[in-house]
């Protein structure tokens, strides 16, 4: 969608024009490999839901208007720690959730 508003900020070259090493190795795949996992990002990195998360930097770009983003006031962040929330809620209060959620992990399968 960011290139079909005329941003290429994620355009990492043209296959028929650059190499493999061109492309996965170039300048625009090394920017979004510093930010595409939210274990080194600030505010992400000692998060308690760190490990249940995840980081999104087209998001980021197009709302904050950089791959990095500012987790404060990022509504990715903000959505995403709310569902955690309310997940962990209904695990926290309901048995049957729990035990549903746990089967999904688990080879012992829920019945109901």
């Amino acid at each position: 969608m960011l290139a079909e508003q005329k941003d290429g900020t994620f355009c990492s070259g043209s296959l028929d024009t650059y190499t493999y090493e061109e492309i996965f190795h170039g300048e625009t795949a090394q920017e979004i490999s510093n930010v595409w996992a939210n274990e080194g990002l600030a505010g992400c990195a000692d998060c308690g839901f760190q490990a249940y998360c995840g980081a999104d930097p087209i998001f980021n770009h197009a709302t904050q208007g950089d791959m990095y983003g500012y987790r404060p006031t990022n509504g990715y962040c903000q959505k995403n720690m709310e569902i955690i929330r309310y997940l962990f809620e209904r695990m926290n209060n309901d048995k049957q959730v729990a035990d549903i959620f746990r089967s999904w992990i688990s080879r012992k399968h829920y019945q109901l």
